[in-house]
């Protein structure tokens, strides 16, 4: 019978050299760090709004957490340079003053951070008012409110130039005031919300900033 000889095949990998092995772990950590500062600067605890402001520049921001916040979470916000800490117990949160890098690092230093916001003014404004009781409907149709009487009972109404004649600078469209209040002597809002109301019935937009926000019944009197 023919013999056979088996032959033995020795496979050998070619390690690179430390010059070649220095290089694609420098590159590698650059990726790394690269990832990571881009979570880092877009992370979803901090608003969109605040992440795109120059980050040295310093402005007033909501900081929200996830349990009402403590001395942990002030030691934290004042590491990072926040200021003029001011308690928001309504949304678990606390104002401060602190810089959109200093946002970026607080969220990863207080685990407790639900969400970082700038403070955004806000404002009222009743120019939805009239459409959402149909009172754009009856505009529609001439009825303006002419010969009608509001009784507002609150906490009384002022007389503010909206509540005036339409057209006339010196008249007043409310004709009566009564106080039931035992502790006061005056008819005077002294709170603002009865001003506030009479103001969505019979406004007539003189004061507005926005044109279109004239009340319910623009020629009622009260």
């Amino acid at each position: 019978m023919p013999s056979y000889k088996r032959e033995k095949k020795v496979i050998t990998t070619e390690l690179p050299s430390g010059a070649v092995w220095g290089s694609r772990l420098l590159l590698l950590a650059v990726i790394i760090l690269f990832t990571a500062s881009i979570a880092f600067g877009q992370s979803s605890k901090v608003s969109k709004d605040l992440q795109n402001l120059p980050s040295g520049t310093s402005t007033n921001v909501i900081v929200q957490y996830f349990i009402p916040p403590g001395k942990t979470d002030s030691n934290a916000a004042s590491s990072v340079g926040a200021t003029n800490g001011r308690a928001l117990g309504l949304i678990k949160g606390t104002r401060y003053g602190m810089s959109a890098a200093a946002a970026q690092k607080l969220v990863s230093l207080d685990a407790n951070v639900k969400y970082i916001s700038p403070d955004r003014p806000l404002r009222g404004a009743l120019n939805l008012a009239a459409s959402a009781v149909a009172a754009d409907v009856a505009h529609s149709w001439g009825w303006d409110g002419t010969g009608i009487g509001i009784a507002v009972i609150d906490s009384g109404v002022n007389a503010v130039a909206d509540l005036g004649v339409p057209g006339s600078k010196n008249s007043s469209r409310i004709v009566y005031s009564q106080n039931f209040d035992p502790s006061a002597n005056t008819t005077n809002d002294l709170f603002g919300h009865g001003t506030h109301v009479a103001g969505i019935i019979a406004g007539n937009g003189t004061s507005s900033s926005c044109g279109n926000s004239a009340g319910d019944r623009v020629e009622g009197h009260l």
